[in-house]
């Protein structure tokens, strides 16, 4: 039997989650695949930027090490690292606001420096089916679990022209480790009259000696929900990796969440809407007009013929870079060609793949 250490749940995240945007992509996912009534929405709350919290704990550990003797007044340094907080997050301002005034010496300065980093966080938001105290543990905490692939499986072999959800993969909470190092989950199911609750410090994982088995994580039972009938999870994910600055959660927007939204299809009520300190972020919906730009267009015709499957297609060369005359071609695609896109050439899946395909 395998043995398989704790680090390795880190190596797989790193793996599969191989950037920011896919690690948002993977949690909005989830929202929907919850059959979230409202979408997904994404709260950034930002105090003090990761650079500039790098950088003011470098000053005071350099005050401590020399004695005070050659660095900035301890008042000095206070004020400098108080301007340095982003007073758009109004509360987490107040309360990272007291923490530097009632530091009164460079230990507890840097204590209050971790303080306020830590309030910094990003939550992740649906009002989906959730997830009982038994699904935190059956399912969320089983990384590839099949309970989506099999229901997934069962709608396309029943004909169904949808699947019920995006995912089946089963590694979406790995995609918080990617943001941050500390995990919370708040979530309920409409019958549940408490939240279920799960924490979870990844770091804890970061040990060459530990086993998978040796880290204790386990879901517990948390407040009375104050409307009966609620149901979604809230994902709070802190000690974040990243430096989140309003222009970089601005790119984030315009760069990769507007790809979610389908510039040819209606808009649903699938919203996803993004907040940076309670300041909604914009998400551009890319409009249909951007298709007069297109260097060629194709339609396809696919029908079943007398025998086999045949594809139709209308090509039109508008503009390729030089000056040409409209280019206009239409090619029949055979069923063997077809079959061939799917599993290889002929002679590979005479050898490879003898099984039928619809």
């Amino acid at each position: 039997m395998f043995k398989v250490t704790a680090r390795t749940i880190l190596e797989l995240g790193s793996e599969l989650i191989s950037s920011d945007a896919i690690a948002f992509y993977e949690l909005i996912k989830n929202g929907i695949d919850a059959g979230s009534k409202n979408g997904v929405t994404i709260n950034f709350n930002i105090v003090i930027g990761r650079r500039d919290y790098q950088e003011s704990k470098a000053q005071i550990l350099h005050a401590i090490e020399s004695g005070g003797d050659d660095s900035l007044d301890l008042g000095d340094l206070k004020g400098e690292i108080s301007g340095k907080l982003n007073s758009e997050a109004e509360k987490l301002w107040a309360r990272a606001s007291d923490l530097i005034e009632d530091a009164d010496s460079y230990g507890t300065l840097l204590g209050a420096i971790d303080e306020i980093n830590d309030l910094n966080s990003i939550i992740i938001s649906d009002t989906g089916s959730g997830m009982s105290l038994k699904e935190l543990d059956t399912v969320f905490l089983v990384i590839g679990t099949s309970s989506r692939k099999s229901e997934i499986d069962a709608a396309m072999e029943g004909g169904k022209s949808h699947t019920p959800f995006l995912g089946e993969k089963g590694i979406g909470r790995l995609s918080a480790m990617r943001l941050g190092d500390y995990l919370s989950v708040r979530t309920t199911k409409a019958d549940d009259k408490y939240y279920n609750l799960i924490d979870i410090d990844w770091s804890d994982f970061d040990n060459a000696s530990k086993m998978i088995e040796d880290i204790d994580v386990k879901p517990r039972r948390g407040k009375k929900k104050a409307t009966p009938d609620f149901s979604g999870t809230d994902i709070r994910i802190r000690k974040l990796n990243a430096d989140w600055s309003d222009k970089r959660v601005d790119r984030l927007a315009i760069d990769d969440f507007s790809l979610l939204v389908n510039p040819l299809g209606k808009i649903t009520g699938q919203r996803i809407a993004v907040f940076w300190n309670n300041k909604r972020v914009n998400i551009r919906r890319l409009e249909k007009s951007f298709l007069s730009h297109a260097n060629a267009l194709v339609r396809g015709n696919y029908r079943i013929g007398n025998k086999d499957p045949e594809l139709t297609l209308r090509i039109e060369l508008n503009n390729i870079g030089f000056e040409h005359p409209k280019e206009v071609s239409i090619e029949t695609v055979s069923a063997d060609v077809l079959h061939g896109a799917l599993v290889g050439p002929k002679a590979k899946r005479r050898r490879m793949n003898k099984r039928e395909l619809r």
